[in-house]
């Protein structure tokens, strides 16, 4: 239901922001749209994941602003000890994430659009919303205590998402979200179990860095079929 009100919210604002997204559930998911939409979100989301480290650390640095257990150790850890696949138990954790946090996003943003606002004030009054809708120990997003430091350092990772959303399309804020929640969660358990054996969360990342290289040949296609057309004239 929040999907529909999104892509409605959406298409009446800003209808080609829509489109490489839906390429996703056609044919035409191969294509270059689609490749490099996911290609800049995950440069975009490595940014992020700087980002939300420097801040977490900065953060934490203040007395009495500590790291939310509950986000670090405990929801990571559960899955591994009560469930019979905790791997597709994170990676839906992650894929929640990633449809999630986008929809808040791109919902909040398309409606204040229609205000007809500057965008500097659309994207500052998205960020303060949306740091509201992804208040949450179960996200990756500024996991911090108390409260009032969690939410400070939500508006200003959410400054980005507005921003990303409003400069590129729902797809790179999508591949955005996806590349944060991916390393944050991926790294971290790779770390909490390498003394015990992290062989399936490094291998989590040799598909994600298949993924990437697939999406980079999909934006970049028609000028490597270009080259490698040159490429065979000059060895024949």
């Amino acid at each position: 239901f929040i999907s529909i009100g999104c892509e409605r919210a959406v298409v009446l604002v800003w209808p080609e922001k829509f489109a490489a997204f839906l390429r996703l559930f056609g044919r035409r998911i191969v294509s270059e749209p689609c490749g490099l939409a996911f290609a800049r979100g995950t440069l975009l989301g490595l940014g992020l994941l700087g980002l939300d480290t420097l801040l977490v650390w900065a953060a934490t640095q203040i007395p009495g602003v500590l790291l939310d257990e509950a986000r670090h150790i405990t929801f990571l850890a559960l899955p591994y000890l009560r469930s019979p696949a905790p791997a597709v138990q994170q990676f839906f954790d992650i894929l929640q994430q990633s449809l999630f946090i986008p929809l808040i996003a791109v919902f909040v943003v398309s409606l204040l659009a229609r205000l007809g606002w500057r965008p500097y004030r659309v994207i500052l009054v998205s960020a303060a919303v949306v740091a509201v809708g992804i208040f949450s120990p179960f996200l990756t997003f500024g996991a911090i205590q108390p409260f009032y430091a969690k939410y400070a350092l939500l508006v200003l990772e959410s400054l980005l998402l507005a921003w990303v959303f409003y400069r590129y399309d729902l797809l790179t804020l999508a591949g955005t979200v996806f590349t944060f929640s991916f390393w944050w969660m991926n790294y971290t358990l790779l770390t909490m179990f390498e003394p015990t054996g992290a062989t399936g969360h490094w291998v989590a990342f040799a598909l994600w860095g298949l993924l990437v290289l697939a999406a980079g040949v999909a934006a970049f296609q028609q000028p490597l079929r270009a080259n490698l057309r040159r490429l065979s004239a000059a060895v024949e």
